[in-house]
């Protein structure tokens, strides 16, 4: 998600110093009103807009029913500090060795090393390795088993392969297997879950004496390893309104190798997802792009800056090229004969430590120049840096400061930018002041929008947006799914949609440890930042209608923190209007202010809906019980009639 340099930027913002931990409150304004239609129509708000990143790890974050549930299937990283396997040894050993494994495993993909068992000296001694599954167990569903041994002779002990529930621990299925001595075995062993378990542990262990090598532990709930999507979570997603979906997701797609996420499961390759941890995709590329035709949303594709040139062009060949193509030969024969037809492309995530502008733009160059000889139809956009561009420090990063002016040598290959934002990235210890820094999004947002459209005329896309609280550098994760992020996160859509952005992808789809618009796992209800997308969804395609608000407090923000310049100041409310596909008009209200209300007096007149997201508390979530949702209500409005808006709400309002 965030820049590898945030830190050493995170330095300078200690030393530049945060100024007053409370800002000043809204100064007072008489008689605030809001006018409608005073100039001309501005023109149609993007659907592109509501978009969201679908990483590929950890089963798409959990939206993926079945795929592969173990990670490190050759134990590379057994033994390490972030290793998912655990050694059960009891009265014998357990060791990873790089060299020794299956050459010829039934995937066919060999990463050289395995796991050797040693037993002990007892019949019933059970020495073994386990690990927490990727995803839950359901009640009655058969997963298949696939792995390698080798007995070393002259024992040959039996592998005992077990899934249960870890704490405390219950087994709810399990089967035993023979080996061979002085020979690999492929295993494929049936396991019916009994229950249902949500964290299943996976352990497979010999029994009594002997030394056995482990390798290729593959596990699925389909026999064919293939995955689906969560029935629930498509529904989850639909109510989003969702229209974009950006893929393999952030950072991670710096060391994606699109082509081990192709093919079926069993003979995929394993991949580095975050914190080092190997897997294997199951949120493929045909997975992914299978998922934008079921919601009818256009695909964003990254492409890493590590990609050879070959590489490159034969993914945008494998997404459209004709069937008799080497690539589309691949497609057809992984069950897609026709052509996907993406044609939005990413060159690269955003700005990394250690690689300037102008390095970005000589590596991107080739890689455009590779897949538009490919396809004439794809269009590619470069990485802006769009998250500190106003901070009151950016010149003591130079790397930062200079990147958008050196990109630019890019762009006469490009068709659109993108960019990330998030807000504030830093903290304040009261409740007010941080929230009220927090709405600064939409103001520094647009100020950095302007910013780049005098160096380019090329569209803008924030391909990531949420929040990012955090204290010395470190993320504050309840924070980052609070009714406070989740308004912000509002307030930073509503401001793109005022004008000047193509398209926009929330940060993300369902992080278990923070940001996401979806609340992972379980029954995936909307986090507050869902539900802010899910009451400005209506407004995307429609065409945006001029507003004018007058007698509004100013927020005054004072000293600079975080990527807030120390001259920010915003409005204590914002506005934005829109005319239905019907002729009548459609608006939205925000109430920036943690603690003061606003009576708004309105020109509408007639029936209306309004839909409101205004929580009582801002440090509530969705994590356990649902405290955030969002409520609706029917009014007649009459004309310069006040709406009172609570504080720190968002409003929809339907005539």
């Amino acid at each position: 998600m965030r820049p590898l340099f945030l830190l050493a930027a995170l330095a300078v913002l200690s030393a530049c110093g945060g100024g007053s931990s409370t800002p000043p409150a809204p100064v007072p304004a008489p008689g605030p009103s809001l006018a409608i239609g005073a100039g001309p129509d501005q023109g149609i708000i993007p659907p592109s807009l509501l978009g969201v990143n679908a990483p590929w790890e950890d089963l798409g974050q959990g939206i993926m029913s079945g795929g592969e549930l173990v990670q490190d299937r050759s134990f590379r990283s057994f033994g390490s500090a972030g290793s998912p396997w655990s050694a059960l040894t009891g009265p014998g050993a357990v060791a990873a060795q790089a060299t020794g494994g299956d050459p010829s495993p039934q995937g066919g993909v060999a990463y050289g090393g395995c796991l050797r068992l040693n037993g002990g000296p007892n019949a019933s001694d059970l020495v073994g390795t386990a690990q927490l599954l990727l995803g839950p167990l359901r009640s009655g569903t058969t997963y298949t088993l696939c792995c390698s041994t080798y007995a070393e002779g002259p024992e040959t002990p039996n592998l005992v392969a077990a899934l249960g529930q870890a704490t405390p621990y219950l087994t709810v299925a399990s089967a035993t297997d023979s080996t061979l001595a002085g020979a690999w075995k492929h295993h494929r062993l049936s396991l019916t879950a009994g229950r249902d378990v949500a964290s299943p542990l996976l352990s497979l262990a010999i029994q009594g004496p002997g030394a056995l090598r482990l390798d290729e532990v593959r596990l699925c709930a389909r026999p064919d390893g293939l995955a689906d999507l969560d029935a629930t979570v498509l529904a989850r997603v639909r109510s989003l309104g969702i229209r974009v979906l950006r893929w393999p997701g952030g950072t991670l797609a710096e060391g994606f190798d699109w082509r081990a996420s192709v093919g079926p499961m069993l003979v995929r390759g394993e991949t580095l997802a975050s914190g080092g941890r190997l897997q294997t995709p199951s949120l493929g590329l045909d997975e992914f792009l299978q998922l934008c035709q079921a919601l009818g949303a256009e695909p964003v594709l990254q492409v890493s800056l590590h990609a050879t040139t070959a590489e490159a062009a034969d993914l945008v060949q494998y997404c459209n090229g004709d069937a008799d193509t080497p690539m589309g030969r691949m497609r057809t024969a992984h069950g897609h004969p026709a052509a996907y037809g993406v044609t939005h492309f990413e060159l690269g995530n955003e700005p990394v430590a250690g690689q300037s502008g102008a390095v970005y733009a000589a590596l991107a160059a080739p890689l455009a120049d590779a897949m538009a000889a490919a396809d004439a139809k794809a269009q590619f956009s470069g990485v802006v840096e769009a998250s500190f561009q106003e901070a009151d420090w950016l010149q003591a990063q130079p790397l930062l400061a200079r990147w958008n002016q050196e990109a630019l040598g890019l762009a006469p290959r490009l068709r659109m930018w993108h960019g990330h934002f998030y807000s504030y990235f830093d903290t304040d210890a009261d409740p007010a002041a941080r929230f009220r820094r927090l709405m600064s999004a939409g103001t520094v947002l647009r100020r950095t929008r302007n910013r780049l459209a005098a160096a380019s005329a090329l569209p803008l896309w924030i391909t990531e947006y949420h929040v990012a609280l955090q204290q010395s550098g470190i993320l504050q994760p309840e924070r980052l799914v609070d009714a406070a992020s989740g308004l912000a996160v509002g307030e930073t859509l509503l401001e793109m949609m005022q004008g000047g952005f193509e398209g926009a992808c929330a940060w993300n789809l369902a992080e278990p440890s923070g940001f996401g618009l979806l609340v992972h796992p379980g029954a995936w209800d909307l986090r507050p930042a869902g539900l802010a997308q899910q009451l400005l969804a209506p407004f995307a395609g429609e065409t945006r209608v001029a507003t004018a608000l007058s007698g509004v407090g100013t927020v005054v923000l004072g000293p600079g923190k975080g990527n807030i310049p120390s001259d920010a100041s915003y409005a204590q409310a914002a506005a934005l209007a829109s005319r239905q596909a019907n002729g009548h008009l459609r608006l939205a209200l925000i109430n920036r202010s943690p603690d003061q209300p606003l009576s708004l007096a309105l020109p509408l007149s007639g029936a209306a809906q309004l839909t409101w997201l205004r929580p009582d508390d801002l440090s509530a979530n969705n994590e356990g019980a649902i405290q955030v949702q969002l409520t609706t209500e029917s009014r007649i409005l009459s004309p310069g009639a006040a709406l009172v808006l609570p504080p720190h709400c968002l409003v929809r309002i339907d005539l």
